[in-house]
């Protein structure tokens, strides 16, 4: 694999334990959400229900954006939204802006959908079935990571937020690692169209 290649693959594989460890967030900090807002709740349970709503906003606009602007810009969008959305949540202990940020998460989750799969469809041209499965198993591992963060931390003695300052490496090195990657889809597409093989049907 060329270095390019071990980079978008890099980002994919990042952009899915990302996104399964920022959807376990408010399950997995929901008692002491409760606690922090001071809310009962019947409440605190609809930032679930925000996160979900902003990725449902993003089922359509996605795909239009990555055909539009690139799946790189894509993603450093979605990475950003992700990002706020660890770092507003716990800082900003107000339920409204829990609310927003929330929603800002889901739609930074939505990039997900469209872009990983883009992504690893270039990187992995020969066994791209493979690497899907290989990015499932990263977004299973980022939901156990951000719960096992919580309780460890909760063991030491320190407040269960900062196991989503933590997760915030995650969205920082892969800003960092986005500039140098480079992706002509257009290219991507001819390479594709090359690449496909005839059907031949026999005839009896």
């Amino acid at each position: 694999m060329r270095k390019n290649d071990s980079l978008i693959a890099f980002l994919a594989f990042a952009m899915y334990f990302l996104t399964g460890a920022a959807c376990i967030v408010v399950g997995s900090g929901l008692p002491h959400l409760v606690k922090m807002y001071d809310m009962q709740l019947d409440q605190v349970v609809l930032l679930g229900s925000a996160y979900a709503f902003g990725r449902v906003l993003t089922v359509y606009t996605t795909g239009r954006l990555v055909e539009k602007l690139g799946p790189v810009k894509v993603l450093a969008g979605g990475v950003t939204l992700i990002a706020v959305f660890l770092f507003g949540l716990p800082t900003i202990a107000n339920y409204y802006a829990g609310l927003f940020f929330a929603a800002l998460g889901g739609i930074g989750m939505g990039a997900q959908d469209t872009v990983c799969p883009v992504l690893l469809s270039v990187a992995f041209r020969k066994n791209y079935a493979g690497s899907l499965s290989a990015g499932q198993a990263l977004f299973g591992l980022g939901s156990f990571a951000t719960p096992f963060l919580v309780g460890v931390l909760l063991a030491n003695g320190r407040f269960f937020y900062y196991a989503y300052y933590i997760l915030l490496i995650v969205p920082a090195v892969m800003l960092i690692c986005m500039p140098f990657v480079k992706l002509d889809m257009k290219e991507h597409v001819q390479n594709q169209e090359q690449n496909v093989k005839p059907i031949h049907v026999k005839h009896k």
